[in-house]
């Protein structure tokens, strides 16, 4: 079977037969420099659903879907600094006019699949939403995924400084299939994070710690700068082509996620930090996907 381009009605459709259960990941993860987000992040998310659910009901067969969002589509980031959301909780505040595309698509895309497995009975959707997702990379492509972050800390590159929080991919991987082997109810979600929550600035001294012969550097724009076009944001016509309110909110909010249904229910436990930070550095180098920077020798 070839897969084809996300909105061709029939892409899954020989994939599916005779399967009993789909997982469906694809999505496009991309926050920054888009040109076109509705073609380039929504479009293929949500035709990509539509898609997928369209060879699903063809098969006859399928019995369950897990359906992979995210914690986009929990958080509603206008809400107070220090919100711990939880499933009950929904993204209401992205759009692609107020510079979240990625929240407004998976958002979307997780409350259709959801709404219509509620009109067929013939299967049921469990959709899991993750956190930041870091650890090993399979691929060389893999480290520029949401793992770039760590990417970044050992080239020494500047990135954004926002407060989130962390899951290794193995406990998501993990989650997916306990949804898919488990008799829980369908038609619900669960969110899986990890138990560390911090700035992504924060994680070079903890990369540093692990791997102290090698330079690692967390750089992000000073905070004055920060503030101060945070400030100018606020004005009408200029302030959101120098920041997204979408941007000015991650930058200066903290948020939080209860993963406790996840912990019960699938019986995840996550990682720690430590270990998902050791391993996502390993994979990289050791394959030699990345070029580290070592410490002069004393």
């Amino acid at each position: 079977y070839q897969r084809r381009v996300h909105g061709q009605d029939g892409s899954y459709d020989e994939a599916f037969l005779g399967a009993a259960g789909v997982i469906h990941t694809a999505a496009v993860v991309e926050i920054n420099d888009v040109k076109d987000p509705l073609k380039e992040i929504v479009e293929p998310s949500t035709k990509g659903t539509e898609n997928v659910l369209s060879s699903i009901r063809k098969s006859g067969s399928v019995k369950r879907v897990i359906h992979t969002s995210s914690v986009a589509a929990v958080h509603s980031i206008d809400k107070p600094t220090e919100t711990v959301f939880n499933e009950d909780n929904w993204n209401e505040f992205s759009t692609i006019d107020n510079g979240d595309p990625y929240g407004f698509a998976k958002t979307q895309s997780e409350r259709f699949i959801l709404s219509e497995a509620l009109k067929d009975t013939s299967y049921d959707v469990v959709t899991i939403n993750p956190a930041v997702v870091l650890g090993p990379c399979l691929t060389k492509q893999h480290t520029k995924a949401s793992v770039v972050i760590i990417r970044q800390l050992i080239y020494g590159n500047e990135q954004p400084n926002y407060f989130t929080s962390f899951v290794d991919v193995r406990d998501v991987a993990i989650a997916h299939v306990e949804a898919l082997k488990q008799p829980i109810i369908g038609n619900c979600r669960y969110i899986v994070a990890g138990d560390s929550s911090l700035h992504i600035a924060e994680l070079g001294p903890l990369v540093q710690n692990l791997f102290p012969d090698l330079i690692i550097e967390a750089k992000s724009k000073d905070p004055l700068i920060i503030n101060t076009t945070a400030f100018l944001s606020y004005i009408p016509w200029i302030g959101p082509k120098l920041m997204t309110e979408f941007q000015r909110n991650m930058v200066q909010k903290k948020f939080y996620y209860k993963s406790a249904k996840a912990k019960e229910e699938l019986g995840i436990q996550f990682r720690p930090l430590e270990t998902t930070l050791k391993d996502s550095v390993d994979s990289m180098i050791t394959t030699g996907w990345i070029k580290p920077k070592s410490k002069p020798s004393k």
